[in-house]
């Protein structure tokens, strides 16, 4: 075990290792789609509740992931080989990472471009330029109509004004219709100010692919420390600003009352799967690239732990950021962060650090940070894909500069029709609903095959050959307490998400339900097909059954686990003897005692 922590398999030395493991657990969703959640249910208790999941289900869930790769030593693709019959699933993994990579990429490429123009001055967002409509910046320059919105709730009157105020701000107008492109008189046209940014992630992901692991280790070595620090001196940057004393309470809802009434319990399970990077199959790959006797559990602690952390610092900043724009308004810290029709990172980020002193370093250490755990993501998932595609045709192996600017140019012309109002249907809500269930989806069946059905006992003995500890009753516990929440979460989510739809009844709302009912149809009938198949060449038992994809990756480790299971049940049939033989002696003991005390 002392080699095990210098040496990481292919990945060299535990750190090296431990630092890709925890850039899947912080990125774009720790540092945007939690915190706007947190803000909009009562950030002080929503923060609790979601860092102790995030703990009791992260650990044991991340630790099955790890053991699953290197038990086995195989990726997200080949894994599902284990059962013949769900052998497609791992092609459903593939492209379930192309989503993610997709939808990362054109966030990224959205944050280099406000990064960039961050620079300008004026900045543009905050100015009314030739795409802004009439009544923009109303909100500033009519007094009446500042004052009567800014109370919650809205006076009567102005009700029905006051409830669309939102898009007369600048930075409303600057994302919908100069980055979206939202503009129906001119029809819909590619956004060319943020189609050269994403030419400029292309070669930064060019430059960190294009030597395998060795070039990905210098670029995730530069990007991991910046983003935290980065954070870090804008939390400190946000505890001197005006505001902060008197409006952190309402700010953090340190009364419990909004979470106690928004508090949805299966959407913050959502949240913790997705946040941490749970089926992906980033873990899984990651876990097969290591050494056998790695010590995964304290890896997936360690990872889980530190983004847990991370998490705390980005939902207290979020919620602290509205509070000087708040009281420069004197009005709730509420106004600005629960409008719903606003973006969190490119148009309530931008309003609210208006209000900094010093705001142009606010905004350029923002953005440049966002866009750094943007870029680190969409590294992972692209080098893992390079990977996968590379292991399956192994001559392609030896030209990994090729490969990668092959992937690059396809990456950067399949997106380019995404930076226009298309790229709306990647924005929406409806579409961050399908990603967090199907993620949930994806561990279900994870739990389901390599646990469930497997064997938890047999489960368990693996895992102590594998890592010379056997997993405590905690941890065995978990992971059947998990299967039971994430199988209630899917099905409770999957019916909101139904039901969300019928009353709303709106195209851009069913993206997302429609592409999660094909992924299933997918899966499910595909499998049918297969065991149908199977039953007519008389072979369904063996295409269920367990196949021999699942054991160590060498032969001679192979062997040790036979030996280990024959040592295991001796070991257990003299453990039960011994009882047994105990069990005989006690009851001797007893009836003598009771033989003399009959006596006497």
């Amino acid at each position: 075990m002392e080699a095990s922590k210098n040496d990481e398999g292919s990945w060299g030395k535990r750190s090296v290792y431990l630092m890709f493991l925890i850039i899947q657990t912080i990125g774009l969703p720790v540092s945007t789609t939690v915190p706007n959640s947190a803000v909009h249910h009562g950030t002080f208790g929503y923060v609790l509740v979601f860092v102790t999941l995030y703990i009791l289900l992260g650990i044991p869930l991340l630790y099955m992931e790890l053991i699953i790769g290197q038990f086995t030593g195989l990726n997200s693709l080949n894994m599902w080989t284990v059962r013949p019959f769900l052998s497609h699933f791992g092609y459903f993994v593939i492209f379930w990472q192309v989503i993610i990579l997709l939808h990362n990429y054109i966030n990224v490429s959205f944050c280099l471009h406000y990064f960039l123009v961050s620079f300008e001055n004026p900045v543009p967002y905050y100015t009314c330029g030739k795409w802004a409509t009439k009544n923009c910046d109303i909100f500033i320059r009519n007094y009446t109509v500042n004052q009567n919105c800014l109370k919650l709730p809205y006076p009567e009157e102005a009700k029905k004004s006051c409830e669309t105020l939102y898009a007369t701000f600048p930075e409303y107008q600057y994302y919908r219709y100069v980055i979206m492109k939202i503009d129906y008189t001119n029809g819909h046209h590619v956004s060319w100010q943020v189609a050269l940014p994403s030419a400029l992630a292309c070669i930064v992901l060019y430059l960190s692919c294009f030597k395998r692991k060795k070039s990905m280790k210098w670029f995730l070595a530069v990007f991991s420390l910046y983003p935290i620090l980065g954070f870090l001196i804008l939390m400190m940057g946000t505890l001197l600003q005006k505001g902060i004393v008197k409006k952190f309470e309402e700010a953090f809802d340190a009364d419990w009352t909004k979470f106690t009434k928004d508090f949805d319990f299966t959407r913050m399970v959502n949240q913790v799967i997705f946040s941490l990077g749970l089926g992906s199959g980033l873990a899984v790959n990651l876990g097969a690239s290591c050494s056998f006797r790695a010590p995964c559990y304290a890896n997936a602690a360690v990872s889980v732990a530190v983004g847990a952390a991370f998490t705390l610092l980005t939902v207290c900043t979020t919620a602290m950021m509205s509070c000087p724009y708040a009281y420069r308004y004197s009005c709730s810290p509420e106004y600005i962060l629960t409008t719903a029709h606003m973006s969190l990172l490119y148009e309530r980020v931008p309003r609210m650090l208006q209000e900094y002193s010093a705001n142009s370093l606010w905004i350029i250490l923002v953005y440049s940070c966002q866009a750094c755990f943007g870029l680190r993501t969409v590294a992972l998932i692209f080098f893992n894909l390079l990977e996968t595609f590379a292991a399956k045709y192994y001559r392609v192996a030896k030209y990994p500069g090729l490969l990668s600017f092959f992937g690059v140019a396809g990456l950067f012309c399949s997106t380019l029709l995404f930076f226009s109002s298309t790229a709306r249907i990647m924005q929406t809500g409806s579409f961050r609903r399908f990603n967090q269930l199907i993620s949930v989806f994806i561990v279900l069946m994870e739990c389901f095959v390599f646990v469930l059905w497997y064997g938890l006992g047999t489960f368990c003995e693996d895992v102590h050959f594998m890592q010379g500890i056997r997993p405590k009753v905690y941890m065995r516990s978990a992971w059947v307490a998990s299967s039971v929440l994430l199988l209630y979460t899917f099905c409770n989510e999957l019916y909101s998400e139904i039901t969300e739809i019928i009353e709303k009844e709106s195209l851009l709302h069913c993206v997302g339900f429609w592409m999660l009912i094909l992924c299933l149809c997918f899966t499910v009938i595909t499998s049918i097909i297969r065991l149908s198949i199977s039953a007519c060449h008389k072979r369904c038992l063996r295409s269920v059954q367990l196949s021999s994809a699942w054991r160590p990756r060498s032969e001679l480790l192979q062997r040790s686990r036979a030996m280990f299971s024959a040592q295991a049940m001796t070991k257990e049939y003299l453990y039960r003897q011994y009882h047994l033989q105990a069990g005989i002696l006690a009851r001797q003991k007893r009836a003598n005692v009771n033989f003399q005390n009959f006596m006497e």
